[in-house]
């Protein structure tokens, strides 16, 4: 029995490029009741797209399952190019509670979305985070790495091979996380690369780095390069001097970051009082700054 009450839903979707793919779940969210689309954005480089809502559990199941057909409709993974990792046409599909629902309740919540996403459309779904089965890893990169390396355990729901055209879903119900990438102005790949590296090597002593995985990459459309970051403790967290950080780095080695970019929504108490300006986060949208 799943409880009733609100959860943030946030998949992203191996397209972004094509607005036609991007409006078509655009449309399957916010046709369906009981949710609110608060975000969605896309990067061409990545070819990359990230949907955030929240809704009940009946709304947040009904929306997942409607972009899922929106996704594997239009998208095909034999054709698709771009520089994020990834594994589906649905390719991340994460729960997280909010207010008074629990823990428990989005793993009951994502079980069940999971199981429908193979019973309708027969997609191959791995769990992850607190809804990975106890045997197998729990985090994504993990399940990244296992994946390519070609010899995958069962699935939790769907059967192997999975469709070569929607690839595999990763599903999970976890804790709040943020995304945030810096670019650098800067085209020389070994700056992201030193930086990235320091963040994963620096983590445990300095603390506005706890809990931040790190990604370099090359942005060939924007013609800079990216420190790509997720956020796996943000309440403990701050942007502000996340940015100071990496910015100072950046200055070492001769450049600086020119602007932040988060994917999705932040919790306001990350701004730690400053304004979106002051850490060159330029196209912040109103509705990305959540109280929950």
């Amino acid at each position: 029995m799943i409880k009733e009450g609100l959860y943030q839903c946030t998949p992203n979707f191996s397209e972004g490029r094509d607005i036609k793919v991007l409006d078509a779940i655009r449309l399957a969210i916010e046709q369906c009741d009981e949710v609110n689309l608060l975000d969605w954005s896309a990067d061409a480089d990545h070819n990359r797209s990230v949907f955030t809502f929240t809704g009940t559990a009946y709304g947040v199941k009904t929306a997942a399952l409607a972009s899922a057909a929106a996704a594997i409709a239009h998208i095909d993974l034999r054709t698709h190019s771009g520089l994020h990792p990834r594994t589906g046409a649905l390719d991340v599909l994460p729960v997280t509670p909010v207010g008074s629902s629990t823990r428990e309740d989005a793993v009951g919540l994502i079980h069940a979305i999971g199981m429908e996403l193979w019973k309708q459309y027969g997609l191959t779904v791995y769990m992850y985070g607190w809804s990975a089965r106890p045997e197998g890893p729990s985090e994504l990169p993990d399940w990244r790495r296992l994946l390519r390396a070609g010899d995958p355990p069962p699935p939790d729901y769907g059967a192997l091979p999975c469709a070569a055209r929607s690839g595999v879903v990763l599903a999970a119900a976890r804790a709040r996380l943020v995304a945030c990438n810096m670019d650098l102005a800067t085209s020389d790949l070994s700056i992201a690369t030193e930086i990235a590296r320091l963040i994963r090597h620096s983590r445990e002593r300095v603390p506005c780095l706890n809990g931040v995985r790190s990604l370099a990459l090359y942005l060939p459309k924007r013609g800079c390069t990216q420190v790509s970051m997720n956020l796996t403790s943000p309440m403990d967290g701050s942007l502000p001097a996340l940015f100071n950080w990496v910015n100072n780095e950046a200055v070492l080695r001769g450049s600086s970051v020119q602007e932040t970019e988060v994917i999705g929504v932040l919790p306001r108490i990350l701004l730690r009082g400053e304004l979106p300006e002051s850490f060159l986060w330029k196209r912040c949208r109103s509705a990305q700054i959540v109280d929950y």
